[in-house]
């Protein structure tokens, strides 16, 4: 009988990440499947995942803080963050899970990019499970400055207390809001504009911000990947911005998620080469 991974989220008929990890385990012959599960509500899609014996998967949008608090064993990036988007069977009635998103958007920003997020002024817009890794991510590999924002201002205030709890040392801002959504404070400027909200996961969402409130921004990346660009990305790149979508991110952080499910290096050839055909074929 094979083992089963499954991804959590809605939407999910977007993701890739079936085909990443389906290549990954043919790559390496391991006996497993890995199913995406549009869930609409947590809790009954969390009991059949320990009813079922689920050996582990993923969490996505909107579920990432819900998964965090269910865990038996959380990491503790996971409980820091009160996010998890990670998650593995220690034992037959317990599941351990931890948080990924960070590491792969530092490697991806690298890989994209050239150049490492520590030495990058970012504006983070959501604070959702994304934005809060990400941000969290940044601060711990000590970039200059990060500036925060939300739909919700009491998340951004949340995130940013809890950055200044961890001892970040570098210049932390709340970005200000108005009708056109995140602009910077006067005076203020940075490197690197980082969509983490859900804008951009349907066809025809508009931009989070308007890149013209972040002049000089050198770099833009969109956690949402897809074969065209999204409108974020597409106003960036008019602004002038070197951009790139969430699918090296995709890839850094799955690898990550492999190597904690098998205890063994992730077929990283095998898993780029797959989400790169699929993201290659007509829609």
């Amino acid at each position: 009988m094979r083992d089963l991974f499954v991804l959590l989220g809605h939407p999910v008929s977007h993701s890739l990440s079936p085909t990443m990890y389906r290549a990954a385990f043919r790559s390496l012959g391991i006996s497993a499947a890995y199913v995406a599960l549009d869930v609409r509500e947590f809790e009954p899609a969390w009991l059949a995942v320990r009813r079922l014996q689920v050996r582990g998967g993923n969490v996505t949008v909107p579920w990432k803080e819900a998964a965090a608090g269910a865990l038996d064993e959380a990491s503790e990036r996971a409980r820091r963050l009160g996010s998890a988007n990670t998650f593995w069977r220690t034992s037959e009635d317990r599941i351990a899970g931890t948080e990924t998103d960070g590491e792969g958007f530092l490697r991806a920003v690298e890989e994209d990019f050239g150049v490492p997020a520590s030495g990058l002024r970012v504006a983070v817009l959501g604070a959702g499970g994304g934005g809060r890794a990400v941000a969290a991510a940044l601060a711990a590999a000590g970039a200059p400055a990060i500036a925060l924002w939300s739909r919700t201002r009491e998340r951004t205030e949340r995130l940013a207390a809890e950055l200044r709890g961890e001892g970040y040392e570098g210049a932390l801002a709340e970005l200000e809001s108005g009708a056109g959504g995140p602009r910077l404070p006067p005076g203020e400027g940075v490197d690197l504009l980082v969509n983490a909200t859900s804008l951009g996961l349907r066809s025809g969402d508009p931009a989070p911000a308007d890149p013209a409130d972040f002049p000089g921004a050198r770099f833009a990346m969109d956690l949402v990947y897809g074969r065209e660009p999204s409108a974020f990305l597409r106003a960036c790149a008019a602004a002038g911005a070197q951009t790139a979508d969430g699918r090296a991110m995709l890839l850094h952080q799955g690898a990550r998620a492999f190597e904690l499910w098998f205890a063994r290096p992730a077929p990283l050839d095998a898993m780029r080469a797959a989400l790169a055909h699929a993201l290659a074929r007509p829609s």
